[in-house]
């Protein structure tokens, strides 16, 4: 029967100009990779920095797209709209309403929304890293022993620096450079496709693993 499904993952990426189009190389959980156009990855993927474990207050900050802000009777309420185009409404409110103060309010409330947030992108994040059944979900790359791991995360960490470096040495900054500077660049850059290749000489000996 044919039916729709949603899902999400967690990947990583680099900025990478392709055919003069920029856009981001993209690494796969399973050690798959692939570009993608740069509009075309910003719309899917959340940035979420350097450790892939924790939602951060600048993910739940950046998800909020804006919010609007009214009073109920002593009530202030807001309504927040997300980048996705989710809405969350939230409220706070005074005793007296003789004390009532909209921007303290307002503040309140949105604290509150931000609280929410970081909880649906923690959902979110859990989903991303372990599927919708943790037990039963592990990928080919949870089967690696913990030095096996880190050579891939090398070679994709390496890769990303040679793909930057390529560009670089397009550049008019590159032109401009004194030509031994631009000797050195040239031999850095063989030297890290050198290394880029022994990686992968090395992890073809155990992927895939089994």
């Amino acid at each position: 029967m044919t039916q729709f499904y949603i899902g999400s993952k967690q990947i990583k990426a680099w900025e990478e100009v392709k055919d003069g189009q920029p856009g981001y190389h993209v690494v796969y959980p399973d050690g798959y990779g692939s570009w993608s156009p740069k509009a075309v990855f910003e719309a899917a993927y959340l940035p979420q920095g350097a450790d892939d474990t924790r939602v951060t207050q600048a993910m739940v900050d950046g998800f909020i797209a804006g919010h609007l802000a009214g009073r109920m009777g002593n009530h202030t309420v807001v309504l927040v709209k997300l980048r996705n185009g989710f809405t969350l409404i939230e409220e706070s409110a005074c005793v007296d309403p003789a004390n009532y103060d909209e921007a303290i309010g307002e503040r309140m409330a949105l604290e509150k929304a931000k609280a929410k947030v970081w909880h649906l992108l923690g959902f979110l994040l859990a989903t991303a890293r372990n599927g919708i059944d943790a037990k039963d979900n592990a990928t080919p790359f949870d089967l690696l022993q913990p030095h096996q791991k880190r050579v891939i995360n090398e070679k994709t960490e390496l890769d990303g620096k040679i793909a930057k470096l390529k560009v670089f040495v397009g550049t008019q900054t590159y032109q401009e450079a004194d030509v031994s500077e631009q000797y050195r660049l040239r031999d850095q850059l063989d030297a890290m496709e050198k290394y880029s290749q022994c990686l992968k000489e090395r992890i073809a000996v155990f992927w895939p693993p089994g």
